[in-house]
């Protein structure tokens, strides 16, 4: 049966990345993965700092420090594409806040996706990149801006099946004309969205899907598309850990 998983929030938990992986393996799916593979905590952090200290010799150790933490990272990204590198089926995302943006040449069995489209189980999927500053580096937005993609973003939640984003905007960013923009396009666009970024997983499905998913938090989930019987399924991180070991089970929680 096709199958399309949806996931985000990873955080560069490799065992939760492998259950991902094996799951789609076992179940000869597709995997979209909603943004923040990696997580650079500590790196935004280090560059903050270093950004702020005005001594010579700690700003030689920060570098450092930067430095060590941008390679590990890198080396996260590195292992999460082996993980899918013998999968037949070609994953696809986009990337979230807490991505590194170089992390797209280190991903060589997944297509990335930001601000193009790709077929999946004959669906039309469209990606949009996070729209805000990265959060490894907040002075320095290497995302493509929301304005400067807006044609693409109206067209995609006028043509595609689904539009991935890595936060869903809703009316509580109306401050932001931007996030407000996109808010209206949302709420009168009848395309299915997908996002992740707030860790908590939610499902809306009244003739049209909205999803969030999350690997991580108290709740964390993911969601999958039978294909077959227009099914949407969700399952638990715990389920998810026991399919790795052959059990798995889904609760539908509506139709697309």
């Amino acid at each position: 049966m096709p199958v399309t998983l949806l996931a985000g929030d990873v955080h560069a938990n490799r065992k939760v990345m492998q259950a991902i992986a094996d799951l789609t393996h076992a179940v000869d799916g597709t995997y979209l993965d909603l943004g923040d593979m990696g997580d650079n905590e500590e790196l935004a952090y280090a560059r903050q700092a270093l950004g702020s200290s005005p001594h010579s010799k700690v700003r030689e150790h920060l570098k450092k420090r930067v430095f060590s933490l941008w390679n590990s990272g890198m080396r996260s990204y590195e292992g999460i594409d082996r993980t899918f590198a013998t999968h037949k089926h070609t994953p696809h995302g986009i990337l979230g806040n807490h991505d590194l943006p170089a992390a797209r040449k280190s991903l060589q069995n997944i297509n990335m996706i930001g601000f193009k489209t790709a077929n999946v189980n004959g669906m039309q999927i469209a990606g949009v990149y996070h729209t805000s500053h990265n959060f490894h580096d907040p002075d320095e937005d290497e995302y493509a801006s929301l304005e400067a993609n807006m044609t693409f973003t109206k067209e995609a939640l006028r043509d595609a099946d689904m539009v991935l984003m890595h936060k869903i905007p809703d009316p509580a960013f109306s401050d932001d004309p931007n996030h407000q923009g996109l808010c209206t396009m949302i709420q009168q666009s009848d395309v299915h969205v997908a996002g992740a970024h707030v860790h908590e997983p939610k499902h809306l499905i009244n003739g049209r899907m909205v999803l969030r998913s999350t690997l991580s938090g108290p709740n964390a989930a993911l969601y999958a598309l039978n294909h077959d019987d227009a099914g949407v399924y969700k399952m638990t991180k715990e389920q998810l850990l026991k399919a790795s070991q052959g059990k798995v089970e889904w609760t539908k929680v509506g139709t697309h």
